[in-house]
């Protein structure tokens, strides 16, 4: 039995605590990640289909407190409508959500505040972009380097719509080549 100290499972960092592949139409509610710390993020989805996070926490989170992933083939395998409703995403040193490929992702409610990166969507393939992210009724706050960062490349797209957010302080939003935002 490990009961802390050095060699014990204490001093483990996880890739990630949650590593959902393939999965249809999963809700996770009021899950809470509070002083944690993982090599990916502590919510990895590779391909699911109706992915929801409902009223969950993630304080205090070493590294990115979600990563949506775009993965061989990409035609199937990325997130299809996943939404985040009423979650806080706080004091994370990495990404908030970190965003390789989605399709209809929505944002609903939300707090993203004191992380490096709030939203940091990079698509990495023509055919797993990142389209149809509506931001609604969403909390900016102290993000260190951007609340968004679109980014995209001469071939890959990332499109957002922003609806009723708030932002305190300096709105910081970066927009690639093929960016396109609608507020």
């Amino acid at each position: 039995t490990f009961l802390g100290g050095a060699g014990s499972y204490a001093d483990i960092v996880p890739a990630s605590f949650i590593y959902n592949d393939f999965s249809i139409n999963t809700v996770f509610s009021e899950l809470m990640f509070m002083s944690v710390g993982a090599t990916t993020a502590t919510v990895v989805n590779e391909t699911g289909y109706g992915t929801t996070f409902e009223k969950c926490v993630w304080r205090g989170v070493t590294g990115d407190a979600v990563k949506l992933l775009l993965t061989a083939p990409v035609e199937i395998n990325y997130s299809f409508l996943a939404h985040f409703y009423r979650c806080d995403i706080a004091f994370v040193t990495g990404k908030g959500l970190n965003i390789q490929g989605a399709n209809c992702l929505v944002l609903d409610s939300c707090a993203l505040q004191w992380c490096d990166q709030a939203i940091y969507a990079d698509p990495v393939s023509a055919l797993g972009q990142v389209r149809g992210l509506s931001i609604r009724a969403c909390w900016f706050e102290a993000n260190t380097a951007w609340d968004m960062y679109l980014t995209s490349s001469s071939s890959y797209w990332c499109e957002a719509s922003i609806d009723g957010c708030q932002f305190s302080g300096a709105r910081k939003i970066q927009l690639g080549a093929k960016s396109r935002l609608i507020a």
